[in-house]
């Protein structure tokens, strides 16, 4: 028998989605709650995010904001590197002593950080076993020439709820030579996750998944005899797709800034296609991407006062580069920049931008599906109750799951229905279906405006474009190979998607 692959059938993360919302708090903040200081949390419960100014624990601030809630969007806890915290603001039990050596007795005793991190906190929750979550963290020794990876599980079930530290510190990868950014993506089972870890400065890449019985790995990615292996790779901030086809790792060398884009196989963890972008600015420093909801739209920020939008969809990604937005040099009234620095794709569908001093605001990428001037970058748009850490929280996307009809589609999980507003039900029709020449898209209802793509069973992009209500949409298929293809259509306004297999003879 054949094996095949299809692309996933993607609904992509809106606040309307009835679980699976593990990322709906944000909790940040610096120092106590005296002045300016104090516990952050956003909430994205009811969509648009609701401000909770709150005390923090004594000694306890965050560089990257880190923090849980349920697949009901409840809070479960938050950590800096240093201490774990529930939502009632306590230590957890055994929840002290987190990422132990020289750099956490430096860090971790200072009343306005946590532990020193660019992207190296991250908490998961462990499939198939409700509340119990992996916290992945690190080490940095004195200098921050060597460190590990380590992973810390929490049993929120236990103590009444209010949560106990069952294992932590456990070395994943380490010593290693430079501090290592980490993130993750759903298996293409719909259960269990991929962890990719980029190695320092070459096209190395391990990967460890985790299932509900183990933490396996590493799976180690050579690709030094790529075209990106010509470059050195020296960079702290990496990203997925929210559909899981686009792996991107941004880095600094040589004088210019660099993105090294993979398509990513979520099946097999394979990584291919390896592309290489250089953004020739004279300005380098402190890059960081960010990926639409609709995974077509690359947001890069360079030197804390540019962002550029690439167009993943492109045939010519590097050329379709345009210049969204340039600092325009505000400061708060306590003196912060409001400079460029990390981004975050948020569960309301809009990119959060920090500033690198930490100051009262957040920079908004309000609409960013849409090119050019459209996405609406506002700069200093979301004023925030206190001054939050210096960087953004790392989260995969949770509401992505099984790859439909692959070979690893073999658990019988299901991507959950969409529940919107209007409830709507879209039918895709495909006349004819089988198809010889030419295949007509009807609906029962259009949306006013979609994407359509339609992708053969390896996930290669057969056809892509975009549509409105009063278009009457066909495509040739002449010229294809017979055989099955998926057909996709995402709804721009509601950022739903349904799916159709359509037969070319």
């Amino acid at each position: 028998m054949k094996k095949t692959q299809l692309i996933p059938l993607l609904f992509i993360p809106t606040f309307l989605l009835a679980q699976n919302k593990f990322d709906y708090n944000w909790v940040s903040g610096r120092g106590d709650f005296q002045g300016h200081f104090g516990g952050i949390r956003l909430n994205f419960n009811a969509g648009e995010p609701d401000l909770i100014h709150f005390p923090l624990p004594d000694l306890f601030g965050f560089h990257m904001p880190c923090s849980i809630s349920d697949e009901n969007g409840n809070l479960e806890f938050y950590a800096n590197g240093c201490r774990i915290i529930n939502a009632t603001n306590e230590l957890i039990e055994n929840g002290d002593d987190i990422s132990p050596g020289f750099y956490h007795a430096y860090q971790c005793e200072q009343p306005f950080y946590g532990y020193d991190s660019y992207q190296n906190m991250m908490i998961l929750p462990r499939p198939g076993h409700p509340r119990r979550y992996f916290y992945f963290h690190h080490t940095i020794e004195w200098g921050a020439t060597t460190g590990s990876i380590l992973y810390t599980e929490v049993d929120m079930n236990l103590n009444e709820g209010k949560g106990k530290v069952i294992e932590k510190n456990t070395v994943l990868r380490g010593p290693l030579a430079a501090e290592n950014s980490f993130t993750a993506v759903r298996h293409g089972n719909g259960r269990d996750w991929w962890v990719i870890i980029p190695q320092e400065f070459v096209n190395v890449y391990n990967l460890y998944l985790l299932t509900p019985d183990s933490l396996l790995g590493p799976f180690t990615q050579d690709y030094e005899d790529s075209t990106a292996a010509e470059f050195e790779k020296n960079g702290w901030n990496i990203v997925f797709s929210p559909d899981g086809t686009k792996f991107a790792r941004v880095t600094l060398s040589e004088g210019f800034n660099r993105i090294f884009l993979y398509d990513f196989d979520r099946c097999s963890g394979t990584l291919s296609n390896a592309e290489v972008i250089t953004v020739a600015d004279p300005d380098v420093y402190a890059s960081w991407a960010a990926i639409s909801p609709n995974s077509r739209y690359l947001y890069f920020q360079i030197a804390q006062s540019k962002l550029y939008q690439f167009d993943l969809w492109a045939s010519d990604i590097a050329s379709s580069q345009l210049l969204i937005g340039e600092y325009d040099g505000f400061t708060d009234p306590l003196g912060y920049s409001g400079a460029f620095h990390a981004m975050a794709l948020a569960p309301n569908g809009k990119i959060y931008m920090c500033c690198t001093s930490g100051t009262y605001f957040y920079h908004t990428i309000h609409a960013p599906n849409e090119a050019g001037a459209a996405c609406q970058f506002l700069q200093h748009d979301l004023q925030l109750p206190a001054v939050p850490g210096l960087l953004m929280p790392s989260y995969p996307n949770f509401r992505l799951f099984e790859v439909a009809g692959s070979v690893c589609d073999s658990l019988g999980i299901n991507t959950p229905t969409q529940e919107t507003g209007l409830g709507k039900q879209v039918e895709i029709h495909l006349s004819p279906n089988p198809a010889v020449e030419t295949v007509q898209l009807l609906f029962s209802t259009a949306p006013a405006t979609y994407r359509l793509r339609v992708f053969d069973l390896q996930g290669r992009v057969m056809l892509q474009k975009e549509a409105n209500a009063a278009e009457s949409v066909s495509f040739s298929v002449k010229d294809w190979p017979v055989g099955a293809y998926w057909v996709q259509v995402t709804d721009l306004s509601e950022n739903s998607s349904w799916a159709k297999k359509l037969i070319v003879e």
